[in-house]
């Protein structure tokens, strides 16, 4: 989840000359500006991965195929599952089970059934994380997580497709067919697991092929009309509004107006700003400040549109290539802490946003972590969100 300080610089100034432009009349999508919110209150959302690293911890227990959330849902408005991602049928025998590569992206070709020489492109939570060189199985995670509703009926759980080093969508979307299949599985896994929406984190169809992710020409269109047939499918499919939400970029948003309109809220990635250097604040807010405008500026700078944006923050610090825990500044650089999050809740409140998200929830610190279980600090990053945005748990 990362963006560039190129393109952080070049949205500062396209806002400085061009402004933002507020629409003529209401859009449709004020109408679901609210439809992803807490009632009474702002979002906090929390993204739960799988266990694949010292990072992607699974903050709970797990035995066979059964595992169980330690999630403290006092603290959580929605939760995003991370990740599910698009199958890819065909391995690399020779590379660690590898999807079939060409450099560091996977090839078309890996999503060729060899039973019927077609490409299908479905959403699994089962798969490769290219990042982690690491294979996972989701579901008993993804179950877990959704279990936590029977202690909190009102939270929401997504299915977060994508991230980081995810491929597939370039050639998935290209087609309608793609795109159609691709939604079906969305639908499929709604219904097994008892979801409450999807989450689309495509990183980016703006890229334009740097970093390990297929890019071509029509990705923004593409991606755009994704969105749009994935709301008709939805409503058309669920009689209750299931939610559809996207990650953007900071610096280089992609959705526009009608495809706005189709989803219910947008995690605005506020950090990373340059994964490069390990001495620069990769979150601070006033870069965040005009990063949330520059979203703005493509969808109209309106009240229901700011609520229909959320603040995204880091539960790290970035060294060079690694993320350390929040509680080890790196170089002298502090990227969160409580005081900072504390300061960026209370701009998200003032400024008319809808919430804020954060990477990632067992970043923060466990009883596990400390040698005295009731130490002020367990926890205690997703309770200065949650309680300066909504008061306490």
């Amino acid at each position: 989840m990362k963006s560039k300080l190129a393109a952080i610089l070049l949205a500062i100034l396209l806002i400085i000359t061009a402004g933002c432009q507020a629409p003529a009349g209401e859009s449709s999508s004020e109408a679901a500006s609210n439809a992803g919110a807490p009632r009474g209150g702002y979002r906090a959302i929390a993204y739960v991965t799988v266990p694949a690293s010292e990072n992607w911890r699974w903050i709970g227990t797990e035995s066979g195929d059964k595992a169980i959330s330690n999630v403290d849902v006092n603290y959580v408005t929605h939760i995003n599952f991370a990740f599910g991602m698009i199958k890819a049928y065909q391995f690399d025998p020779a590379a660690l089970g590898r999807p079939l590569m060409e450099g560091e992206v996977a090839s078309s070709e890996a999503y060729k059934d060899p039973t019927d020489g077609k490409y299908h492109y479905k959403a699994t939570v089962d798969g490769w994380i290219e990042e982690m060189h690491n294979e996972v199985h989701g579901g008993k995670y993804l179950a877990a997580l959704v279990d936590l509703k029977q202690k909190k009926p009102d939270l929401k759980v997504l299915l977060s497709i994508g991230g980081w080093d995810s491929d597939g969508f370039c050639y998935m979307a290209k087609t309608e067919e793609g795109r159609s299949e691709f939604i079906d599985s969305l639908i499929d896994l709604v219904n097994e697991y008892g979801l409450d929406g999807i989450d689309i984190d495509w990183e980016f169809p703006t890229n334009g092929g740097w970093g390990a992710i297929a890019s071509c020409a029509t990705c923004v269109a593409d991606a755009k009309a994704l969105l749009t047939e994935c709301r008709t499918a939805f409503d058309k499919e669920f009689s209750e509004r299931k939610l559809l939400t996207v990650a953007s970029s900071l610096g280089q948003p992609w959705v526009d107006r009608t495809a706005f309109a189709a989803l219910d809220y947008m995690n605005v990635m506020c950090y990373d700003y340059d994964s490069s250097d390990a001495n620069l604040d990769q979150a601070d807010l006033d870069t965040a400040s005009q990063g949330m405008l520059y979203n703005l500026s493509f969808v109209g700078d309106t009240a229901a549109n700011r609520k229909k944006l959320n603040l995204g923050v880091p539960f790290y610090n970035w060294a060079g290539p690694n993320l350390v825990p929040y509680w080890k500044p790196w170089n002298g650089v502090i990227s969160t802490s409580s005081e900072i999050l504390k300061t960026k809740m209370e701009w998200v409140r003032t400024e008319g946003y809808g919430g804020a998200f954060y990477w990632a929830y067992s970043m923060d610190k466990f009883e596990q972590d400390v040698s005295d279980a009731n130490d002020p600090e367990v926890k205690l990053l997703q309770r200065t969100v949650y309680e300066n945005l909504n008061g306490e748990g």
